[in-house]
């Protein structure tokens, strides 16, 4: 008992410790002027829905990217839900007036087909969608071509994806699965078809795992990435160059650009 007790007060302590850290990170993004300089400006917008522990990573996110790109705004699009906790914490930033809360987004609709719907309406522009467990640590460049954060790997090379392709037929063209915690179109438009087209793969994604050669596990966790793998699938067809903003990505590795993966790791900065 006196065991458990002392674990759970590790875990408190951990737990302050980190959110002592975090507060000096913001307190040095948001009180010192930035050092880079931009020649543009555009937009990055944010996704907060269902879940309200997202609003303090988002801060995090949000305040670090401001910080190195002065000359960007951020739209941050919330459900019914989470708004009041993103506006009570976003009304203690130094940046609020770059910073814009919409109340845009239902809780009624799956977060990855809220996620598909938010960056096709940035088709045709250069802003940026960016998920909120990220933090920045570099100048984003304006981007002129079709922008994920990385390339993750080959789908004829790993399974299930492997099995997957295959069955929707298009194993010819070689489609590589994209990490899509930063997403930008660079100008590129889409025409009506192309968006059907898109989401029609999103719409019977579900179908296709449970048509697909794969296990019920695999089925359990490849149904997360639907949205990662429809836009992974459809960007090539579209005609523009692709680019990845990192070569190789992985938890805390100090880019220009880092994610702990909260979804799947349940780390936080």
């Amino acid at each position: 008992m006196i065991f458990n007790l002392l674990r759970k007060c590790q875990r408190i302590f951990r737990k302050w410790l980190k959110s002592l850290e975090r507060a000096r990170k913001i307190a040095r993004w948001e009180d010192k002027p930035s050092i880079v300089q931009s020649s543009h400006s555009t937009t990055a917008h944010l996704l907060l829905v269902k879940k309200s522990e997202y609003v303090s990573m988002a801060r995090t996110c949000v305040s670090s990217f401001l910080y190195f790109n002065p000359d960007y705004r951020v739209i941050i699009h919330c459900d019914a839900f989470v708004a009041p906790y993103a506006i009570r914490e976003f009304e203690k930033s130094k940046f609020r007036d770059r910073i814009e809360i919409s109340t845009d987004q239902t809780d009624a609709t799956k977060w990855q087909e809220l996620k598909l719907n938010l960056i096709v309406s940035l088709k045709e522009t250069h802003d940026i969608f960016m998920d909120a467990d990220l933090r920045w640590n570099g100048q984003l460049k304006q981007r002129r071509a079709i922008t994920f954060l990385t390339c993750e790997y080959e789908m004829n090379q790993k399974s299930p994806a492997r099995q997957i392709v295959k069955k929707l037929g298009i194993a010819n063209e070689n489609p590589k699965m994209y990490n899509v915690s930063l997403f930008s179109f660079g100008g590129v438009s889409l025409s009506k078809a192309q968006e059907n087209e898109l989401f029609s793969t999103y719409k019977g994604f579900d179908d296709l795992l449970h048509q697909s050669d794969i296990g019920l596990l695999d089925i359990q966790v490849f149904n997360r990435l639907s949205e990662q793998f429809t836009l992974s699938v459809h960007a090539p067809r579209w005609g523009a160059p692709i680019e990845a903003l990192k070569s190789t990505d992985s938890p805390r590795d100090g880019g220009i650009v880092e994610s702990t993966y909260f979804g799947v790791t349940g780390d936080t900065f």
